[in-house]
């Protein structure tokens, strides 16, 4: 399927997860993109869950990250730090939103990804 999105990093994009099982984003939800290999992005998925947004803010909770509120978005949003996957790019239905790649906030959620798989870093 080829609908000639183009997609770049940083890009917050209308997503099909598809099915996931228990504590997996699944279905259709916002994501934001911080890598793309051969066809298929890196993507976090977001969440714009009040609950979740406050917890972000305050750090309250290691998986989740603060994104904000950018142009294009309708609501403050945080991403899943824990839940990032690669994807194939036809699953992005829309892009909505974008985060600049040369952005603190951009760059310090690409370093608490990294965090993520190394916590001795």
């Amino acid at each position: 399927m080829d609908i000639d999105l183009s997609i770049r990093c940083g890009d917050i994009c209308y997503v099909d997860f598809g099915v996931g099982y228990i504590n997996e984003c699944s279905y259709q939800h916002f994501g934001i993109v911080l890598s793309i290999v051969n066809h298929k992005a890196y993507i976090l998925p977001m969440t714009s869950n009040p609950r979740a947004v406050e917890q972000a803010k305050n750090n309250e909770k290691k998986h989740l990250y603060y994104i904000g509120k950018p142009d294009g978005l309708h609501k403050e949003t945080c991403a899943f730090v824990n839940d990032g996957r690669y994807i194939n790019t036809a699953r992005i239905i829309s892009v909505n939103a974008h985060v600049d790649v040369e952005s603190d906030i951009f760059r310090d959620l690409i370093s608490v990804v990294i965090r993520s798989f190394y916590d001795k870093i």
